[in-house]
């Protein structure tokens, strides 16, 4: 279900996953490595599958929050970027605003990626951090577990029972208070596995933040064996909680499995 959305937004949705569709029939060795989006480049490796690949090639590519990203984007605003993956929203953002922004993956091969999207189009106003947001800060580090399919890479152990290459790393906690009080930071994008339950479960840091002004988060399956009910329970109290903190739900696109692409702003 999707709401708050035009209609030509639609169509160019739709349109997207027909390309898709139609490269998923191309062998996985001609996927191009480097390629085009929104006026960036993005120069990928091997560590990118190939079906990453061909949603960069549609335009599939993080398309709902490329576009709301791109909407609410000013000149003044600063973006958090949590779970940067690749690095194309925060590429978005600091082609948008000359402010300093802040791009967080747990995971190393990410980072990577996003310093490589960076020099790749002269980039040089984002801070690239290897850690997981907390509540708090902490001198204890979180156990991440990387993933050889590295977006599947999480801070649970069971996610992965039917994978064979998976490493434990440890990686610091961030304090999303601290950065977003040191930064200024008027945006937060998050696309953290899960992560976003603890994040909006305790929301005393959002109500005493003065900056952040919109959310943007896609919301997940907590675990590999939640079901429907439980996902849809957890994504409605994440929900209330950012509610309760003075925002609005501006668009919303609910999957059956509990995966949401959610923007709030206030």
């Amino acid at each position: 279900m999707v709401f708050n959305v035009r209609q030509k937004d639609k169509l160019k949705y739709l349109r997207r996953l027909v390309k898709l569709r139609v490269l998923r029939m191309v062998p996985d060795k001609l996927v191009p490595m480097n390629l085009s989006l929104n006026s960036l480049s993005i120069e990928m490796t091997d560590d990118v599958l190939p079906e990453i690949r061909r949603h960069v090639w549609a335009g599939a590519y993080e398309a709902e929050e490329s576009k709301i990203l791109e909407r609410i984007m000013g000149p003044d605003d600063v973006l958090l970027d949590c779970g940067c993956a690749i690095g194309y929203l925060i590429g978005i953002g600091a082609n948008v605003s000359s402010r300093r922004h802040i791009a967080i993956d747990a995971n190393p091969v990410c980072v990577d990626l996003t310093k490589s999207l960076l020099r790749a189009n002269n980039l040089t106003n984002v801070d690239t951090l290897n850690g997981i947001l907390s509540v708090n800060d902490s001198e204890e580090d979180y156990e991440f577990y990387v993933s050889d399919q590295i977006w599947s890479s999480s801070t649970e152990a069971e996610r992965f029972k039917d994978h064979s290459k998976v490493t434990p790393i440890k990686v610091p906690k961030l304090s999303i208070e601290r950065l977003c009080n040191e930064y200024g930071v008027t945006i937060l994008s998050l696309d953290i596995e899960g992560g976003e339950y603890d994040l909006f479960h305790n929301v005393s840091w959002l109500r005493k933040s003065s900056t952040v002004r919109n959310i943007l988060v896609e919301v997940h399956l907590l675990s590999a064996s939640d079901d429907k009910t439980q996902a849809i329970a957890r994504r409605s109290q994440l929900i209330q909680n950012i509610l309760a903190c003075g925002f609005r739900l501006e668009y919303g696109h609910f999957e059956q499995a509990g995966h949401s692409v959610l923007h709030f702003s206030r």
